[in-house]
């Protein structure tokens, strides 16, 4: 926390020190790349934050009717608290959620008699778990961060291993950052492809690749999605003569 303040405090100094040292004269770059890293990890916080917050409130009004309807008192402990708890432990990527839903779930077991009240929190953190991770964390996460989806599970477990859970806890901020160095850095490009989200890789070298694999009917739906979003001319132009040229480039 110490270390986090005084680096809010010297932001602009610490900035200005940084770009001295890794620009080597190039200001425009550097300075472009520094912005935006800071936006992306702005926005991907932004969004998890507005995550957290509606999955703990949505958990404290469950618990409420779920206490109102199936106990004998009309209360559930503590809905407000576990509330909070999952809105502050989803900042952990994996172990957060899961901690958090192990509280409200052993009250339930243990409080009330029966299961009925138990199966009824752990369906009501099912599907707030399943809406979260299918629909709301892909479509906020991916356009904030710019990262596949599968580097953010690569980058968790890469960053878990390294340094534990302050690794898991920055996997996603870390990650961004190479993603950011790739594409401004030509030396470090292949980060940018690996990880990012958005691969820049034609559409002609992408159906030749289907060809060489032998997958022709991805490589006849490609082709159907090209003259969909354009015509047939454009799709021979964009996709077929290119792949037919290095078709023949190779076979030369």
């Amino acid at each position: 926390t110490v270390f986090a303040l005084f680096m809010l405090i010297h932001r602009e100094d610490l900035r200005d020190r940084i770009i001295a040292v890794v620009s080597h004269g190039n200001y425009v770059t550097t300075t472009e790349a520094l912005d935006e890293a800071a936006q992306r990890i702005s926005r991907y916080l932004v969004a998890q934050t507005i995550i957290n917050t509606s999955n703990g409130f949505v958990l404290t009004i469950g618990l409420v009717v779920i206490g109102m309807t199936m106990t004998e008192a009309g209360v559930f402990p503590n809905a407000v608290l576990w509330g909070v708890l999952t809105a502050c432990l989803r900042f952990v990527p994996y172990f957060g959620p899961t901690v958090a839903a192990i509280f409200p779930s052993a009250i339930a077991l243990s409080v009330f008699p029966g299961y009925s009240v138990f199966v009824a929190v752990v369906a009501l953190i099912a599907i707030m778990e399943l809406a979260c991770n299918n629909i709301f964390e892909p479509w906020l996460y991916g356009t904030s961060t710019g990262i596949s989806a599968v580097a953010v599970i690569v980058a968790a477990v890469f960053w878990g291993w390294l340094w534990g859970p302050v690794g898991l806890l920055l996997s996603t901020p870390l990650t961004v950052c190479l993603v950011v160095l790739g594409r401004y850095v030509p030396r470090f490009k292949i980060l940018s492809t690996l990880l990012g989200e958005d691969v820049e890789i034609k559409a002609s070298m992408r159906f030749y690749q289907r060809l060489l694999a032998g997958d022709e009917h991805r490589a006849g739906q490609m082709l159907r999605e090209q003259v969909e979003q354009s015509s047939f001319e454009k799709a021979c132009d964009k996709v077929i003569i290119p792949a037919l040229k290095r078709i023949r480039s190779d076979h030369d």
